[in-house]
């Protein structure tokens, strides 16, 4: 309990589900499931299965409604060329813009010039440039160049042996020993992403705590009954290592008059424009840097 109120997490079973573990002579709960604050918002459910199995624990089901989708976005071949023809094809819609722009007298106004820009350029896009094809399958994690080259041999000789017609007995056992060698690295797979991450903290959490002490465990540190959320908790552990400064105006807001930082200028803008990187991933509005160099122009 102290360690769910110290991380500020909340339990999701309920009073009245069925045993988690159940066997001949004894039943019990003891499957806890933990979860954030920002899941718990989304009233996840969780189930106990009253499925038949192997194990004396019970499958438990945990379904949560999130409105949260993956979204799939199209690659450009920009760096091909053929940016003459995107200009044209967005020409034809530029004074329509630069109109909506000048008659746009809020942020809301803005904001919704700026959608309508970012479908002119997509559908620019769609006219002009190709598209990246983007391999959905990839290879698992388990699959190894020897067992690539395993593969390639066995396909080698099977192919031989049609043609010359020898005796079939070595492709067959290797094609059980290859065949046995898969479901290892299958079975194994998983064992060997877990040992990779030696350090989930990072180096920094490393260099600090030389491993003695988890991250949930850090208020745990300071006192040792630990009340109230994790925000109340860190904000303990700021009073002791950091003393109150004796002037609190020091931290006090300056008034805007007084902000002598002019606005950035149109060449302000261009020189940040011309600098920046090529080739790059495009964001979320799905237009790259080298687009806004070509309309800068």
């Amino acid at each position: 309990m102290n360690f769910i109120l110290a991380t500020d997490l909340c339990l999701l079973n309920t009073q009245d589900s069925l045993p988690t573990f159940l066997r001949y002579s004894s039943i019990g709960w003891p499957e806890l499931t933990l979860c954030s604050h920002s899941l718990f918002r989304y009233s996840p459910h969780w189930e106990v299965l009253d499925n038949l199995k192997n194990s004396d624990h019970r499958y438990i089901l945990i379904s949560i409604d999130t409105p949260k989708e993956n979204y799939h976005y199209i690659r450009y071949k920009i760096l091909d060329g053929n940016h003459h023809k995107f200009l044209e094809t967005l020409q034809i819609n530029a004074l329509s813009i630069e109109n909506e722009i000048s008659r746009a007298l809020s942020t809301a106004g803005l904001d919704t010039v700026t959608i309508i820009l970012q479908k002119v350029i997509i559908v620019a896009y769609n006219k002009s440039f190709k598209t990246k094809k983007q391999s959905l399958i990839n290879i698992p994690n388990w699959w190894t160049d020897n067992l690539e080259t395993d593969k390639n041999k066995i396909l080698a000789l099977k192919s031989g042996i049609g043609i010359n017609g020898h005796n079939m007995k070595t492709p067959l056992q290797r094609n059980q020993k290859f065949k046995l060698h898969v479901k290892s690295a299958k079975g194994s797979g998983w064992r060997k992403i877990c040992t990779t991450a030696s350090n989930p903290y990072g180096k920094h959490y490393k260099a600090a705590f030389r491993k003695t002490i988890f991250s949930t465990q850090i208020p745990l540190r300071f006192y040792k009954d630990p009340e109230g959320s994790l925000h109340d908790m860190a904000k303990h552990v700021l009073e002791r290592l950091y003393d109150p400064p004796e002037d609190p105006t020091i931290y006090t807001a300056f008034p805007i008059s007084l902000c002598t930082n002019p606005f950035f200028n149109n060449q302000e803008i261009s020189l940040v424009i011309r600098h920046l990187p090529e080739g790059n991933a495009p964001g979320y509005d799905r237009i790259n840097n080298l687009i806004l160099k070509i309309l800068h122009q």
